[in-house]
């Protein structure tokens, strides 16, 4: 389950900048490591983060290009094994996007790159590492803008 709230600012045509504020819920999971499962049973994100986009042209379908930097909080709960453990991280990290607009539709995709190199560290005869990045496609639509026609 994910939402997100982004605001824009056009300066012109082409070029635009403004926030997006993500978070997002992950139900359930497995990890394997050393012939012992670890399940988990939530794992949460939120991010804040700065943005701006490039739209290349001038018709009413454009691509576009956009890059993302900010904090993100991640958390894992509800890790089970002999010797789990949970942890909740807050770390800067960037998301390049790429996508086309349709008018007041928009179809993206954006790899989040968050820094670090894990997020959970499960000891089951071996340490398993979970990363922190992850990769989100979205389709959205603008519901109101000023000087809409």
């Amino acid at each position: 389950m994910t939402g997100y709230f982004r605001y824009l600012i056009f300066f012109n045509e082409n070029i635009s900048c403004g926030l997006r504020l993500e978070g997002n819920v992950l139900f359930g999971g497995k990890i394997d490591g050393a012939g012992e499962e670890v399940s988990v049973g939530l794992s949460s994100r939120a991010a804040m983060l700065v943005k701006g986009e490039y739209y290349f042209g001038s018709s009413n379908v454009k691509p576009f290009t956009g890059l993302n930097l900010g904090y993100y909080t991640q958390a894992n709960v509800s890790a089970v094994t002999s010797g789990g453990s949970a942890a909740a991280v807050r770390s800067f990290g960037g998301a390049p996007e790429l996508g086309i607009a349709f008018g007041s539709f928009r179809l993206s995709a954006m790899y989040h790159l968050v820094a670090g190199k894990d997020l959970v560290n499960v000891t089951v005869g071996e340490t398993v590492e979970v990363p922190r990045n992850y990769f989100v496609v979205q389709l959205s639509f603008r519901a109101f803008g000023i000087n809409d026609k």
